[in-house]
């Protein structure tokens, strides 16, 4: 997906949250936009551009890549799919050696820059790095000089590095997410991660009632905005400037500004509709 389908489906997003409709023309926005963006486990509505990058949840074809293509807090989304993505190896027909993250710690030619630079397989597959020799794997390297003393303990760090991680004939190579019990990328991680330092904007308790499984969604976005305090009610209209104070009373109750917490709790009309 471009950016510029990605910015247009957001933009249908806001034109129908605040209008109701797809038109072009600006409603009144109640909620920050960012607020909106945030996960429901945060207290937003899990609308905008990061909720797209969480529809991307196939590993196959080039998958990563059409996510980062969004362009969205590009470096943040790159670290976070580089640290939670790792490679299990199989045949390792499908796998560079020196260039994917195989290993937990990270990718071969990041951990042993002077390996890397002598070497003459830096553009080979796992499956090319050795052979079998009676059933068992057996590392073959290959260095474009002889090595120096200290660059022998380097190779010997570096065997240590990937001795349990031999090919295995009987599989084929797979990207998991660590970050989730299951092997394969789950479509909400990522979003989890990308907002793991942002503090809710509701309590646990509220969120959990608002979010209730069988209440209505109209219901659900009203006792939202509530919570928030952005009902479309007079003291809301009075802040934006679109009444003066003296049209913000309760139309029922006249001696109270229209308010949240007057409409849900004190207003004598409401509790009895």
């Amino acid at each position: 997906m471009s950016k510029a389908i990605a910015l247009k489906i957001v933009r249908l997003q806001r034109n129908f949250f605040w209008n109701g409709v797809t038109s072009e023309k600006l409603g009144c926005p109640r909620v920050k936009w960012s607020d909106i963006e945030l996960p429901k486990e945060l207290g937003g509505l899990g609308l905008g551009l990061k909720a797209l990058a969480d529809t991307f949840h196939k590993v196959k074809d080039g998958t990563w890549a059409h996510l980062l293509s969004i362009d969205i807090d590009t470096s943040k989304m790159r670290s976070i799919i580089e640290e939670g993505m790792i490679v299990k190896i199989g045949k390792g027909n499908s796998v560079w050696f020196w260039h994917d993250r195989w290993c937990e710690v990270g990718t071969l030619k990041r951990i042993f820059p002077r390996l890397y630079a002598i070497s003459l397989q830096k553009d080979l597959l796992i499956c090319q790095m050795g052979d079998w020799q009676e059933g068992s794997w057996a590392w073959n390297f290959i260095w474009r000089r002889n090595l120096y003393e200290w660059e022998n303990d380097e190779v010997s760090r570096l065997k240590n590095h990937i001795e349990q991680l031999r090919p295995d004939k009987g599989m084929e190579d797979r990207v998991i997410w660590k970050h989730s019990s299951s092997l394969f990328y789950p479509t909400k991680s990522i979003g989890v991660k990308m907002f793991e330092d942002q503090a809710p904007i509701l309590s646990k308790p509220i969120i959990n009632l608002v979010w209730q499984k069988f209440i209505p969604p109209r219901a659900q976005l009203a006792v939202w905005l509530a919570n928030l305090e952005k009902l479309k009610t007079g003291d809301f209209l009075v802040q934006k400037g679109i009444i003066d104070t003296q049209l913000a009373v309760c139309p029922f109750y006249s001696r109270d500004t229209e308010s949240d917490s007057h409409i849900l709790f004190t207003c004598s009309f409401s509790w009895r509709s």
